[in-house]
């Protein structure tokens, strides 16, 4: 057993990741003034940080105007994506996407009673465009939930979407629901979302997602916050993918740590997970801790929590010995990182990369 626990490396592992949440600089300001920031795609690499800033988000003391869509429950997909063209998906995608935000604000709290009413009008009328499609909707929830239609059902009800004007009827709601409440639609792994296939990694998925983000970037135009989680390697495929980028190409931004940010976690942790402070837990200053351990950080939070808890395995105070061993021990998972992600694709690559850096 560890004498310092700085908390498991992962926030889906840790129940107790509210209690010492730091809430950076950068997504302070993005929350506070989101009309000066254009950016709403927000991109991480692994151990930034993302999912613990989603459970905050949805839990936090901002959770009150946070609206999700969350992919364990909910699926914007085309069956046959063969028989679909690119303005088919770009219209499914917003059409489920209007459809799903209704939903979430008629179950807000404080929405007038005008705003709500509207909104119940226009998922009636979705689900009568339904009702046109199928010819009998059997208790299907369109609140909520995704619905499944085969290929030409989806056909007949793009169909009916376009004729009726859908979308244009719905943007009228979504500015007077971006007038009377500030809400936040949040939005974690887009890509499980929309894509299809046991590998996301694809020119097809890069394309689905792709249009999805335009589908939101459209929505975030009509006044709604709109913050979407997206991992480097995800945003990577779509811009090498989509055609039609510029939609949301500079809108993109990454989640950054300071190092007045990463001090602050560790502090926080010390104080509300340890119950101590900085002298009674480190043999060295805040200065010291920076110079020697944060040019070793790839990953941001992930790293740090990695090397302190290394570090604090020992008794007594934790050391500048302690954390090198700590950043030994980072380095080396570094190392059998590269040789798993890439070995089927360059054989030898970790034994490369060691002789070269």
């Amino acid at each position: 057993m560890r004498m310092y626990d700085f908390g498991p490396l992962a926030a889906n592992d840790d129940p107790r990741i509210l209690d010492y949440f730091h809430t950076t600089n950068q997504i302070s300001e993005l929350l506070a003034n989101p009309e000066s920031k254009r950016s709403f795609l927000i991109v991480a690499r692994p151990g930034g940080g993302k999912t613990a800033l989603v459970t905050w988000l949805k839990n936090g003391p901002n959770s009150k105007r946070v609206i999700t869509i969350d992919s364990s429950v909910e699926r914007f997909l085309i069956d046959n994506d063969s028989i679909a063209t690119h303005e088919d998906q770009s219209l499914f995608f917003s059409s489920e996407l209007y459809r799903i935000l209704f939903s979430k604000v008629i179950a807000k709290e404080d929405v007038s009673e005008s705003l709500r009413s509207e909104c119940n009008d226009y998922l009636n009328s979705i689900y009568e465009a339904l009702k046109k499609t199928l010819g009998k909707v059997n208790s299907i929830s369109i609140a909520g939930f995704g619905f499944s239609l085969k290929p030409e059902e989806k056909r007949s009800y793009l169909d009916i979407i376009r004729k009726e004007q859908k979308i244009t009827k719905a943007k009228p709601i979504i500015q007077r629901i971006a007038k009377e409440q500030k809400f936040i639609l949040s939005i974690d792994n887009p890509e499980s979302i929309v894509g299809k296939g046991l590998n996301v990694v694809t020119t097809e998925n890069g394309i689905r997602i792709g249009s999805f983000f335009s589908s939101l970037a459209e929505l975030k135009n009509l006044g709604i916050q709109v913050i979407v989680f997206v991992k480097e390697h995800i945003m990577q495929l779509v811009l090498n993918s989509f055609s039609d980028a510029s939609h949301f190409k500079d809108q993109i931004l990454s989640l950054e740590w300071t190092e007045k940010d990463l001090i602050e976690l560790i502090d926080l942790r010390v104080e509300k997970r340890i119950s101590s402070n900085w002298e009674n837990v480190f043999d060295i200053t805040k200065d010291e801790f920076k110079r020697l351990v944060f040019p070793n950080l790839i990953n941001g939070p992930r790293d740090l929590i990695s090397v302190c808890n290394r570090a604090g395995d020992g008794k007594g105070r934790i050391t500048s010995h302690d954390l090198k061993q700590g950043i030994n021990n980072l380095r080396n998972d570094k190392w059998r990182e590269i040789q798993l992600e890439f070995i089927n694709q360059w054989p030898g690559v970790d034994q490369f990369s060691r002789v070269i850096i």
